[in-house]
Parts: C-alpha cells; sequence; structure tokens
C-alpha cells in the first residue's frame, strides 16, 4: 500500500457550537488545530448529554447557510494510484475505556494501491447535513478528559489508512437547580374547583419543564438534570400581604408621603412591598426545604398585586419565580420556566 497522510476535519457539539457564529472566538470557547490531525476543542463536553458529530465552521454568517458545516472534510496527501473503499470510524477514549461511536456506511475511495507515484492532495467531502451519527446521538460518559478520533480505514479490512483526526477536550458533570412548583393565593382560601384546577395546571407545568427545560442549558438529557418537588397543598401568603401593608403604610407616612405624590407612585411602592414581603417568605420556604428555586402559580387575577403589567411568569428574586394561572389557557410553556431561571442566574454564570 502506498503512503497517505492526512487529517478529517470535523468537531462534536452537544447545540453550541465550539466555533460559534454569535460569539467571537476566545480563549476557553474556541477550537484550536494543534498539527496535522491534532485538534483542541476548548468548550468543555458535558456528561450525559446527546452530542453530534459536524464539520467546523465556515465563512457563512450562521449554520442554516454554512455549507462547511454539513460536510466532514477529508484532507490528504497520497502517493498511491489504485483506488480502496474506505469509511470513516469515529471512537471516543476516555479514562482509559474506548467505544466505538458511528462508522460512516458510504465508501470513501482514497488512492492507496500501487503504483505508488509523487505525493499529491486529495480531498474528499462527506455530506453531514443533520449531523452524525445518524441514527442516534452519542454521549460522554465520564468527567474528565477526552480524545474523540476520526480514522480512515479500509472497508475490505478495517486496516488503517494513515488519515486520521483526534479532537481533545475536557467532559463535566452540571447539575441543574432543585426547583420546587406550588400554587398559591395572596387571598386567605381559593374555591375547592379552583383548587383542583390550579393543582393540575401546575403539576402538567412541573413535569414539562423537568422533562425539556434541561435541553436549554448545559445539562444532560433525563429527569435527573433538573430535579423537581410538586407540592400537594394549596400555599396562602395573605398574612404576608397584611402585614406588607402594615409596614409599608407606616413607613410611607413617615418617608414619603408629601401633597405632589400622586396614587401611581403610592400603588408602585405598595406592590414593590407586597412582592417583596412574598419573595422573603417564599424564599426563606426554598432555604428550609433545601430547593434551589421556586415556581410559585398565582391565579392570573391576583398578579396584579404584584407587578403592574400582565405577565406569564416572572423572576422577583435569584430563587423565587412567579407564574400566572388562568382556567383560560393551557400550561405555560416550559420555554417561559427556562427563561425565568436564566433570570434568577449570576450574569456570566458560565466559565465560557
Amino acid at each position: 500500500m502506498c503512503e497517505a497522510k492526512g487529517e478529517i476535519i470535523f468537531e462534536p457539539t452537544q447545540g453550541v457550537w465550539q466555533d460559534d457564529y454569535d460569539f467571537s472566538d476566545a480563549p476557553g470557547r474556541q477550537i484550536v488545530r494543534t498539527g496535522l490531525g491534532q485538534y483542541r476543542a476548548e468548550l468543555p463536553m458535558v456528561k450525559g448529554r446527546q452530542s453530534l458529530i459536524f464539520g467546523l465552521r465556515g465563512a457563512a454568517p450562521d449554520a442554516a447557510s454554512d455549507n462547511d458545516r454539513k460536510i466532514i472534510k477529508v484532507r490528504a496527501n497520497v502517493t498511491g494510484t489504485g483506488k480502496v473503499p474506505s469509511r470513516i470510524k469515529f471512537t471516543l477514549k476516555q479514562g482509559g475505556a474506548a467505544k466505538d461511536v458511528y462508522e460512516t456506511a458510504s465508501l470513501v475511495d482514497i488512492p492507496l494501491l500501487p503504483p505508488c507515484g509523487p505525493e499529491r492532495p486529495f480531498e474528499f467531502d462527506y455530506p453531514n447535513e443533520l449531523g452524525m451519527p445518524q441514527a442516534a446521538p452519542f454521549t460522554f460518559d465520564s468527567a474528565g478528559g477526552y480524545g474523540l478520533n476520526a480514522e480512515l480505514v479500509r472497508a475490505d479490512s478495517g486496516k488503517p489508512t494513515g488519515v486520521q483526526t483526534t479532537v481533545s477536550g475536557n467532559v463535566v458533570e452540571t447539575f441543574g437547580p432543585r426547583t420546587t412548583f406550588l400554587f398559591a393565593t395572596l387571598n386567605q382560601t381559593m374555591a375547592p374547583a379552583q383548587q383542583v384546577a390550579i393543582s393540575a395546571w401546575t403539576r402538567s407545568l412541573a413535569i414539562s419543564s423537568r422533562d425539556t427545560i434541561p435541553d436549554y442549558y448545559p445539562l444532560a438529557q433525563g429527569r435527573r438534570a433538573l430535579p423537581i418537588l410538586i407540592h400537594p397543598i394549596l400555599q396562602s401568603y395573605y398574612d404576608t400581604v397584611l402585614a406588607a401593608n402594615k409596614s409599608w403604610g407606616v413607613w410611607w407616612n413617615t418617608h414619603g408621603e408629601n401633597a405632589t405624590t400622586t396614587e401611581l407612585i403610592r400603588a408602585r411602592y405598595r406592590r414593590e412591598a407586597i412582592a417583596a414581603a412574598v419573595a422573603d417568605r417564599i424564599g426563606t420556604g426554598a432555604r428550609l426545604g433545601n430547593a434551589d428555586r421556586i415556581i410559585a402559580v398565582f391565579p392570573s387575577t391576583e398578579t396584579a398585586q404584584l407587578v403592574s403589567f400582565p405577565i406569564a411568569g416572572l423572576a422577583i428574586s435569584r430563587k423565587v419565580m412567579i407564574a400566572a394561572y388562568s382556567p383560560a389557557l393551557s400550561p405555560m410553556q416550559h420555554d417561559t420556566v427556562a427563561h425565568e431561571i436564566a433570570h434568577t442566574l449570576p450574569y456570566l454564570w458560565s466559565s465560557t
């Protein structure tokens, strides 16, 4: 067999590109070619999260129009004449173990057989619009370093051709916030039929959030990625509203009231005082209940006591979010919960 040497150009992704279109390359979030067939992927992979293999970014401004992203490039120098049918084989190595990730079905005919002659370039673009593996994504199974190897091997014997690439990087294990869902009222009580309805609405929202929100964050898929607890009993914050009204009134009479003060300003301060008191009460329950976040579902007719504008959901503190229940609407979309959780996270919460 004649000599061949070269590389296969690709990267693993879990929903965010190593060479992203929206975030410019910077140390810690780029893919770097360190030598022939050697690449370093700086953006960590997440243990247990579904992963696919794509091509590297081209000159286009987005993935939809980037044809380079939709191909796996084979770039080599060959000396052979006769063509040998070959496949691209991907293997993942972690912690001393290796597992086969994918082997292409279509063949690459690379000149490897005699007579051998002068070295010349060989190029092949393997179509890959939907990512590899095509049947199902693969996962990184443990935290720590990894090497994802792509090798062009002979279809008849599985022997290497001399064309290969290893993308090296790191895998981290991540955990979503333990989130409690509860249904609540700012009144003394709630009609039994409404309690049944809001309880079912809250449960549906909690389950859909658990099952889908990990897709939005660097988390593994599955129920364990976002642990949830559904509180089964109606929570009344009527006493909290009364206490907030009282303390706010004392403060306003001492510091804020004057002839030029409008009723609109008075109402705004009152809402802010009630919202702060309710958030503090719910947040205290979260700490005592070992919850990282709480989603409190209130009837939409009551949320005007907390905020001055209509809402689907709103983060009112770093720990507490409220959701508006309306019997006329189906359960709130989980992406609203995902959005509000983002508001509770510290700015630049990720190292990347």
